[in-house]
């Protein structure tokens, strides 16, 4: 009994992660001189005027996501950032949780981000 009430919870948690994961929208974002790109796969870019200047992955759950620079030019490498989301359809925006990393601090919950 404990082993099907174990499971059940298990399979509620996938469900879960798996609901938030396809609520984050994916796709390119752009606001000023900065693409941000997350794709389907949890990971992402962040370009410059066309030149990515940060890779990096991201965990999203229903109202945060977790950003974690790997390498780049403005990466942040062992500074994740975790960030509340919304999203209204047209633009994204985030407002800081925490984060270390001044750049990507300033930047974020600077101005939404609308969908290309």
């Amino acid at each position: 009994m404990k082993t099907r009430a174990l499971l059940a919870v298990l399979a509620c948690f996938i469900c879960f992660a798996a609901y938030a994961r396809d609520k984050f929208p994916t796709g390119a974002f752009a606001a000023g001189p900065f693409t941000l790109t997350f794709n389907g796969d949890g990971s992402y870019t962040v370009a410059a005027e066309d030149k990515v200047v940060v890779k990096g992955t991201y965990t999203a759950t229903d109202d945060e996501i977790l950003l974690k620079d790997t390498e780049g030019e403005y990466a942040c490498v062992n500074q994740p950032g975790k960030y509340k989301w919304k999203y209204d359809g047209k633009a994204i925006t985030f407002s800081k949780v925490e984060d270390a990393c001044e750049g990507r601090a300033q930047a974020l919950p600077a101005q939404p981000f609308a969908k290309k």
